[in-house]
């Protein structure tokens, strides 16, 4: 037999944790008579316990020692083997190491450590085999890493499953911390733990025959992650909710840095000390934790979460740090239920959604419904307005027409509504749109873009035989998508509903208005040429009928200039938005906010140009065109924050579009605090997972990237994960905004070394697209990044595979 190769380095702090607890216990027998010596006198490892050779020493804790140990037949396997130190086999150490190996038998969950075998060593000592676990505590990878807030809550969530799934097979780990708790990092992405379920409580059977004793004064488990029912020392019966309080200190710890008691101050006092402080003192705030701690150290905990520490302070502050609260307050009826509860608000807070641990009031959950849902919300508000006051029929454009002489039920009652059409309708509106999430199906966090897909797909079943109604209410979806920044799906949308109202009697502003949304929403998917022919056709028409002021035909100009700057028509674009900026200053005032946006678009239209003579291979005409577009822009930015608000949705873009062309200029410097100021405005007014929000922060992280030190690599890396998670919520994973994310964020990460991290972004994205049905377009082109990524890190077989991959599909014979 081949001789085996020499164990790895044994990982940081394996098994610190793994066995017993942290404090010194009383009852546990100090030397067994004809024992080997008194326990913690240096021993050499046996060379085999059963069919396993022992390799190394992993641990040892107050009862147990972990060896490295390999088996070698049937198959090869590398194991954790946990055996009861000599000297330490006393009747209650033995009965509780057999409940951990019963205990750890009935589990099988992928977040906590397996157990392979079993037995007894040729002196009787109790052994059994485990999963080998190469990870390093939950604190110390999140720390490494440099994980954001979001980041730590989303590995955290199946910690919680983890113990939920011990809960379920009726055990109680009791010993929860975060040496534990660990993350090996795998192809697929880091995963953790849960590990030492030695001093685990049988909920509701016994796990052995043997009777395990809690000796009175004797502590088991660690005290600074202890709950107070645990620490009264079997005065209170302990069950699942002392799991929920330690995860709780544990999130605690992985949001600030800190624990809630100082572990020092904790540990310098006696028993009944720490058993006081653990039942009857309040621990601080989060975020007020961080301010009991030196500027220096905060600072440090602050970067080690892509954060500033005011910044920090600011993100735990409420809704946060109401989550680690509720998990280890002293009363346990008042403590989530579960494991499983605390995960669920986890997720709460990551959708947007009001919380298990806020405050019942109404104002509370309806702000955070709004908040969550402001763009469903507002599609929502257009399906209503479209069908409720003009949907069904045309009494919005014969109010309009009729320059709102008469009211709008005036309007209502002479187009005469029926009951079944408006009862239909709103079933649509209830059924339909605002009341397809389903918890179970959709988790907490539904996707506006999931509810409005769905929603869409009902339209031909719901409507078979009234035509009209399903046309206007695929018109506001359409809009809905707009709103949203998904043209792609409002092109489809909007096409059907013209095409629907166009032959109806009654419908020709209806239909007007709806090819007026489908030319913007084909400009805004590179669909200019389209674009320009329906928009050219819809400024001719409405010439003919309005005066040269008429709203309607304005806008209609204002689009149409839209699909020639995209066209690359710039000459003729500028002259029509000059026209419109005109009438619209005679007609609605210069600070009125439609003739804001024309000026806005006029600065684009430089821009754009520049764009054109950057790819056409002149670099000075084009940093000439962009030179003219910032002081434009600059001009058009500060006029609209002066006339609505510097924080306003309109004024938002101008000064994300400012930034742009700062960058474009190659003046960082000043670029990144216009970036900065922006996102963060925008993720306060727009949200966090607005498309525009999210564009401002891949901009600021491309910024980053361009300076290319490891610092700003780092910064950059963060912000595209911000962003790709925003994408990946709001628009799905097989999204464009979601595609283009990842392939920045595997550049930043690669630039920083971490290759496997980047192929592993790459290699998820490309089998979520290929489970989508994506375009073999797109899958050739992650296949290529792949393959590079592999032929720079030195492994040629892979790149050659993925090269394969990216190949175009051979021509039918």
């Amino acid at each position: 037999m081949a001789t085996p190769a020499a164990p790895p380095p044994l990982p940081a702090r394996y098994a610190d944790p793994l066995m017993g607890p942290d404090l010194p216990t009383e009852g546990a027998p100090a030397h067994s008579p004809g024992g080997p010596g008194p326990p913690g006198a240096p021993a050499p490892p046996p060379a085999r316990i059963g069919p396993y050779h022992i390799l190394g020493v992993l641990g040892e804790g107050g009862f147990g020692i972990v060896y490295l140990a390999e088996r070698r037949e049937p198959i090869v396997q590398r194991v954790a083997l946990k055996v009861i130190k000599p000297g330490m086999d006393s009747r209650v150490i033995i009965a509780r190491f057999e409940q951990e190996r019963q205990a750890l038998a009935v589990i099988d969950h992928p977040n906590v450590a397996r157990v392979f075998d079993a037995g007894a060593t040729p002196e009787g000592r109790p052994y059994f085999v485990m999963e080998l676990v190469q990870g390093e505590p939950i604190t110390d990878y999140c720390d490494k890493g440099r994980l954001s807030l979001r980041q730590r809550l989303e590995l955290f969530l199946p910690v919680c499953e983890a113990v939920q799934h011990a809960h379920t097979k009726g055990l109680i780990h009791r010993d929860l911390k975060p040496g534990n708790i660990l993350v090996e990092v795998r192809q697929a992405g880091p995963v953790p733990k849960v590990i030492d379920f030695g001093v685990a409580k049988a909920i509701s059977r016994t796990m052995t025959e043997k009777t395990i004793f809690t000796e009175h004064g004797q502590l088991i488990g660690t005290p600074e992650y202890m709950s107070p029912e645990q620490a009264e020392m079997g005065a209170t019966d302990v069950d699942t909710r002392t799991d929920v309080y330690s995860l709780g200190v544990v999130l605690y710890e992985l949001l600030t840095g800190l624990l809630p008691f100082d572990p020092v101050e904790l540990r310098s006092r006696g028993f009944a000390a720490i058993q006081r402080v653990i039942r009857e003192e309040d621990p601080p705030t989060p975020s007020k934790r961080l301010t009991t701690v030196a500027d220096e150290k905060a600072a440090g905990i602050a970067r080690a979460r892509h954060a500033e520490r005011e910044g920090l302070a600011r993100q735990l502050r409420r809704e946060l740090e109401w989550i680690p609260l509720k998990a280890i307050r002293k009363d346990r009826t008042a403590r989530y239920r579960s494991p499983i509860e605390l995960a669920d608000d986890i997720r709460n807070y990551l959708a947007q959604r009001p919380l298990i641990a806020g405050p019942e009031s109404a104002w509370y959950r309806a702000r955070k419904t709004v908040r969550k849902h402001r763009a469903l919300a507002i599609g929502a508000a257009a399906v209503s307005a479209a069908v409720l006051i003009g949907g069904i029929t045309s009494a919005w454009f014969a109010v309009r027409e009729a320059r709102q002489r008469r009211l709008v039920s005036e309007a209502l009652a002479a187009a005469s509504l029926e009951r079944d059409v408006a009862r239909a309708v709103s079933d649509f509106l209830s059924a339909d749109l605002l009341g397809s999430p389903d918890p179970e199906l959709d988790g907490p966090g539904v996707r506006v873009v999931t509810v409005l897909d769905r929603a869409a797909r009902t339209l031909d079943s719901r409507f078979p035989a009234q035509p009209e109604i399903a046309a206007r209410l695929a018109a506001s979806l359409g809009n809905a998508y707009l709103s949203v920044g998904r043209p792609d799906a409002a092109v489809p949308l909007l096409r059907r509903a013209g095409d629907a109202l166009r032959p109806l009697p009654g419908a020709a502003d209806a239909t007007r208005e709806t090819e007026l949304r489908l030319g913007e929403a084909l400009w805004r998917t590179a669909a200019a040429d389209e674009a320009e022919r329906l928009l050219r056709e819809q400024v001719a028409s409405l010439t003919r009928a309005r005066t040269p002021d008429d709203p309607v035909l304005l806008n209609a100009k204002n689009q149409l200039a839209g699909a020639l700057k995209h066209a690359g028509k710039f000459d003729e674009a500028r002259g029509l938005y000059e026209d419109v900026l005109a009438r619209r200053t005679r007609t609605l005032g210069a600070a009125h906010v439609d003739t804001l946006v024309t000026r806005y678009n006029i600065a684009l239209i430089p821009l754009e140009r520049g764009k054109a003579l950057q790819r056409a291979g002149d670099a000075a005409a084009a940093k000439a065109a962009w030179e003219d577009s910032l002081t434009q822009m600059g001009a058009a930015r500060d006029a609209t924050a002066a006339a609505l608000s510097p924080e306003h949705p309109v004024t938002l873009p101008m000064d994300s579009e400012y930034g742009s062309l700062l960058n474009r200029l190659g003046r960082l410097d000043e670029a990144a605090p216009v970036y900065e100021r922006t996102l963060e405005r925008m993720r306060r007014v727009l949200g966090p997972h607005h498309f525009r929000t999210l564009e401002t922060g891949v901009n600021l992280g491309r910024l980053h990237q361009k300076r290319g030190d490891p610092a700003s690599l780092r910064l950059a890396a963060a912000l595209y994960e911000q962003a790709l998670q925003g994408y990946r919520d709001e628009s799905g994973p097989d999204s464009e905004g979601a595609v283009f994310v990842t392939g920045r964020l595997a550049e930043a990460c690669e630039a920083l070394g971490e290759t496997t991290r980047a192929l592993w972004l790459l290699t998820r994205a490309h089998g979520e697209l290929a489970a989508a049905g994506a375009d073999r377009q797109r899958l050739a082109t992650l296949a290529g990044l792949v393959a590079g990524v592999m032929e720079r890190s030195g492994d040629s077989a892979g790149a050659a595979e993925w090269r394969a991959k990216a190949a175009p599909p051979a021509p039918p014979q």
